[in-house]
């Protein structure tokens, strides 16, 4: 695979509607990246608002293979 960048706009929410852009998750989260179910390297790839780049590797990825974001964001809660 040579790398490739994969627009925001050709993933969908977890209830199945189409997504604009991803979610802004520094400095108090992190993305992970799924390709067939498989966790990948940080350093494989990189997400902002608007795409997903997938860095070049020796490896295909196929058509129809399931590619996956998944956002963590963290946030304090105070009480007082």
């Amino acid at each position: 695979m040579n790398g490739a960048t994969i627009l925001a706009t050709q993933f969908y929410n977890d209830d199945g509607s189409p997504t604009t852009e991803f979610m802004s998750f520094s400095p108090n989260g992190y993305a992970d990246l799924y390709i067939n179910a498989v966790v990948q390297e940080g350093g494989m790839y990189a997400v902002n608002t608007n795409s997903l780049t997938i860095n070049k590797s020796n490896s295909t990825i196929y058509a129809g293979t399931p590619i996956i974001l998944e956002f963590l964001t963290f946030s304090a809660i105070l009480s007082s």
